[in-house]
């Protein structure tokens, strides 16, 4: 008789998360929430945010799991929210920047 295991699916976030995240990028993330990050740590706690956190830049199909799937485009769906607001005009007569 075969032992069929089902195969398993992924996190959804990683197998180490949030212990893989450096010193500098734990201390970019805590200077933004606390209103004193430099533009170097603003620019790294949005990486974080948008790479590592919202998973935006990820495909979110798990193959054996709809539930996996759902929470992975929940989490891309807050990415594409930060990423439309960074690109969307604030004044009528400005354009969408890159």
């Amino acid at each position: 008789m075969m032992n069929s295991k089902p195969a398993p699916g992924p996190k959804p976030l990683g197998d180490s998360w949030p212990q893989d995240l450096t010193v500098a990028e734990i201390m970019a993330i805590k200077s933004l929430g606390a209103g004193v990050a430099n533009e170097g740590q603003q620019k790294t706690a949005l990486a974080v945010i948008m790479k590592r956190f919202c998973g935006y830049y990820e495909l979110t199909f798990h193959e054996h799991s709809d539930r996996l799937s759902a929470f992975g485009e929940g989490r891309r769906y807050v990415g594409a929210m930060i990423q439309e607001t960074l690109i969307t005009p604030t004044a009528p007569n400005q354009e969408k920047t890159k």
